[in-house]
């Protein structure tokens, strides 16, 4: 008989159709359950969510979303019409409280003759948790029959606990032969949880979900990645993902599936060099059956490569791995190995990588390190970072988990739950397993180095990762376009080495037994708490404790036997092998004094020196002169400003800084770019303040007060009070003129000399005055001065000592053709003795011409007495 071709074709088309539609694939990627297929029954009470966590990622999933407690199901027509050697696949999480129980467990039906899942029904079933017959979390497959339920494999390998991703697979062959595996880390690993044979039906009407649920449960049941169809034939070999050294003699592999345990544990399918040969014994992971333990006889050599060849291994399926080199090594971490290389701290605004925060390690050593239980701290987060092999001078970026797929698939990345950095800087820190510090970086705003990539978008790299410690100098801005270089070479990457040998900044006392010493720099602490090393003055010695301060180590607490005295000033000293963490070993014979502070009074300590108005890139400062004969502790001082009419005050240090008689400090938000503007003597006189206050540019109130909000000193400063004649003030700071005259005394703030660069930090003010005392009632010093902002002779001091107080004071200027120049001062209450400046300039500011002037001075008293004083004095020039 001979049959139509045209009629062949067409049943042809329709059986090939037919087999296309018998396969079911739900992902929810539609973002609804009604379509491809219609899922229908208790459709009010499920929803699709998008949420994730650092667990599972973000993507459309099928959620319960219930009011309250009950039960609930959804189902859609199964195409299939026969299950003859059917697989089906898909992901369950169950995020409950407390696990599983007879009121909150799920089921997904793989078959059913009916729609309704909460009745009669025939058909097969995986059960999720316990119900009436079972008190168990295990994973099951059922089959029920109209309100009867019979188990058919009872699974003993993917215990279900609160908040776990489970992935499923169920084969059924055409004998009626039935497998059920499990993930229960979400993924494709699967591992048997036990086989039956069952043959009471082979229809598949429906599929669907089923949930029962307490009200704390109400929407804690996800369902996805939904495969129905063909079972799906495994032809892919197994391969090593990882070989992680865990002992001395052990060393782990992950394999990429599950392996067949006879071959996995056959120990001649392993072998490796050099000198270690076949292990004693392989052991595949109770839990984890992808992952097979070596046990070597020898141990293995530290910072040795070793390859390990892996042949024979099968995986359920019966593929079997072609041989596989593996490289391995024996890596015990030594600090600095892998160090923090890149910061993105403010990725708005985007300048062309994902907005999102990250930080970057680099592998400094030729050996892969796995940072598997390493520990990264963020401030006061902490991140445990999983199991990763950082490759031999390589990087890797950790982000969140919720932005790691926005970098693509070039960067290596680590998701971890969150991840959060201050935009103006904070301490990052990396500890192995072992809590051993592996880097350290306390990073600052001020390191970008450029006024404009500090508001976002760029990243902070380091330029040398062999200098470790190298702090701001080895730190900047990111030059590549994009604004970063995660998970590739930095930027701005070239030698920088620390070739500075650090400095002993102070000493500061605890207590009447401890003291504090604080360095310029990180130091090596495995130095720093030998006691033969330090020795202090008088009857204290050496120390009996040395403790390193962690995790930055510049500084160290000593404890002596003896108490130290109220009174006496001590010195410390620190013999020559001290170094920093990159070896440069301390200056030569370094000491510091130190002696308990005293209570600070008003006016002991004075503001010095203002700059209020810094050049492009420079930061604003305050210098502070102890003028009295006490040893003040500026921990005991705070600095501040005027902010709507109240005083707004910061901390100038919580560690502690003496002060001592007649010496300088600097108090700046950035001290380095102070020092990088002007001429500075020494590192030991400044301090970074952690919030400095905001400073107007041109007029402002600077406040020091203790701690019980007592002013120490007060100044009012404005422009009119820098030299009339300078065309900026830009830099240019306001130097006091005696530290012995009152602050609220305009005449004596001048503007720093030309000479000096415009300010004096740390040391004595340019236009500082040692003026003699009056030996009568008014003193003209100098007779001669020069106003020309060299720093020296710029003012001319009307120096008046009288005998009783009371006096009114004015003061005018005149020319030499008797025109009057300037009035200096207007009918001030004088004290017994003082002194007021005139700089040279008119009414107007202008400079006045060289030549002789004449100040009229006139006093009074309210019982009449009333005196009057001509004084001479001469503007003259300085000639090259």
């Amino acid at each position: 008989m001979k049959i139509n071709r045209a009629l062949y074709f067409a049943l042809f088309i329709m059986m090939f159709s037919l087999t296309i539609q018998a396969q079911i694939n739900e992902n929810f990627s539609d973002g609804d359950f009604i379509n491809n297929p219609t899922w229908t029954g208790d459709d009010s009470l499920f929803k699709i969510s998008t949420y994730s966590s650092s667990t599972w990622s973000e993507q459309p999933r099928l959620q319960l979303n219930a009011t309250q407690a009950g039960t609930a199901h959804l189902r859609f027509p199964n195409p299939i019409v026969n299950i003859d050697s059917t697989e089906w696949r898909f992901w369950v999480r169950l995020s409950l409280s407390s696990g599983t129980s007879t009121t909150n467990n799920a089921r997904v039906y793989l078959t059913s003759d009916s729609a309704n899942l909460l009745g009669p029904l025939n058909g097969y079933y995986v059960m999720f948790g316990d119900d009436a017959s079972s008190t168990s979390d295990n994973i099951t497959l059922w089959r029920q029959t109209g309100t009867g339920m019979t188990k058919i494999i009872n699974g003993t390998i993917g215990n279900i606990t609160s908040s776990k991703n489970i992935s499923i697979k169920v084969l059924r062959d055409n004998s009626g032969n039935w497998k059920l595996y499990s993930d229960t880390t979400g993924g494709t690993n699967y591992q048997l949880e036990g086989e039956a044979a069952d043959v009471t039906y082979t229809f598949c009407n429906y599929t669907g979900v089923y949930c029962k649920y307490t009200s704390s449960n109400k929407t804690n049941f996800y369902f996805d990645d939904f495969y129905i169809g063909p079972i799906v034939r495994d032809i892919t070999a197994p391969t090593v993902t990882r070989a992680t050294v865990i002992s001395d003699t052990q060393l782990e592999l992950q394999f990429s599936e599950t392996v067949e345990a006879t071959s996995a544990t056959n120990v001649a399918n392993y072998f490796a060099n050099p000198g270690l040969g076949s292990p004693s014994s392989a052991e595949v992971d109770a839990v984890n059956r992808s992952i097979v333990r070596l046990t070597f006889a020898g141990s293995f050599t530290q910072n040795t490569a070793y390859l390990l060849a892996v042949s024979g291994i099968t995986d359920l399926a019966g593929n079997i791995i072609t041989t596989q080199n593996v490289n391995f090594a024996y890596y015990v971490p030594q600090q600095w190995d892998v160090v923090i290389n890149e910061i993105m701290a403010d990725p708005d605004p985007v300048v062309g990588l994902p907005n999102a925060e990250y930080i970057e390690l680099k592998n400094n050593t030729p050996l892969p390190v796995n940072l598997n239980g390493w520990t990264l701290k963020v401030g006061s987060s902490t991140k445990i970072l999983p199991d990763y092999n950082l490759l031999p001078d390589s990087f890797v970026v950790i982000a969140s988990a919720a932005s790691a797929g926005d970098f693509g698939a070039n960067v290596p990345i680590i998701g971890v739950s969150s991840l959060s950095i201050s935009n103006s800087g904070q301490e990052i820190s990396l500890y192995t397993p072992t809590q051993l510090l592996m880097h350290y970086v306390n990073f600052s705003d001020n390191w970008y180095n450029d006024n404009f990539k500090i508001n976002g978008g760029w990243s902070l790299e380091q330029i040398d990762p062999q200098n470790y410690c190298g702090e701001a100098s080895n730190w900047s801005a990111s030059t590549d376009l994009s604004g970063g270089t995660p998970g590739r070479k930095n930027s701005i990457y070239a030698p920088n080495p620390d070739l500075t040998a650090p400095i002993l900044l102070r000493a500061v006392v605890n207590d009447n037994r401890t003291l504090t010493l604080y360095f310029s720099e990180s130091m090596n602490s495995n130095r720093m708490n030998e006691l033969s090393r330090y020795t202090a003055s008088g009857n204290l010695g050496h120390p009996i404790t040395a403790t390193p301060t962690a995790p930055a180590y510049k500084s160290v607490v000593l404890m002596f036997v003896d108490t130290i005295v109220v009174g006496q000033t001590y010195t410390i000293s620190i013999s020559d092998t001290l170094t920093d963490c990159s070896g440069n070993m301390i200056v030569l014979n370094s000491s510091a004094q130190f002696a308990i502070a005293y209570p600070p009074s008003a006016g002991d300590v004075v503001i010095n020196e203002i700059l209020s108005n810094p050049r492009e890139g420079g930061a604003d400062f305050v210098e502070l002169y102890n003028r009295s004969n006490k040893i003040i502790d500026l921990k005991q001082l705070l600095l501040g400003t005027l902010s709507n009419g109240t005083p707004a005050m910061k901390t100038i240090t919580t560690e502690g800084y003496l002060l001592f008689p007649g010496a300088y400090v600097v108090l700046s938000s950035n001290t380095d770019a102070v020092r990088q503007q002007y001429t500075t003597y020494s590192a030991t006189n400044f301090v970074q303040m952690s919030s400095f206050p905001t400073y107007n540019n041109d007029d402002g109130v600077v406040i020091l007060t203790d701690l019980n909000s007592l002013d120490i000193d007060r100044v009012t400063y404005n422009v009119s009070m820098h030299y009339g004649m300078l065309k900026s003030t830009d830099g240019v700071s306001l130097e006091r003129l005696s530290p012995e005259r009152l602050s609220t005394d305009n005449s004596n703030w001048h503007s720093a000399a030309s000479t000096v660069g415009y300010a004096t930090p740390g040391y004595k003010n340019s236009e500082w005055l040692e003026t003699a005392p009056a030996d009568n009632e008014i003193t003209i010093a100098p007779e001669i001065f020069t106003p020309d902002m060299d720093g020296m002779d710029d003012v001319s001091n009307i120096i008046y000592k009288f005998t009783e107080p009371g006096y009114r004071i004015s003061i005018w200027v005149y020319n030499a053709a008797g025109f009057r120049i300037k009035q200096l001062v207007n009918n001030d209450l004088a004290a017994v003795e003082g002194t007021y400046t005139w700089d040279g300039t008119s009414e107007d500011n202008v400079k006045v011409t060289t030549g002789i002037y004449l100040y009229y001075i006139e006093i009074w008293k309210l019982d009449g007495t009333v005196k009057k004083f001509k004084k001479a004095i001469t503007v003259g020039t300085k000639f090259n």
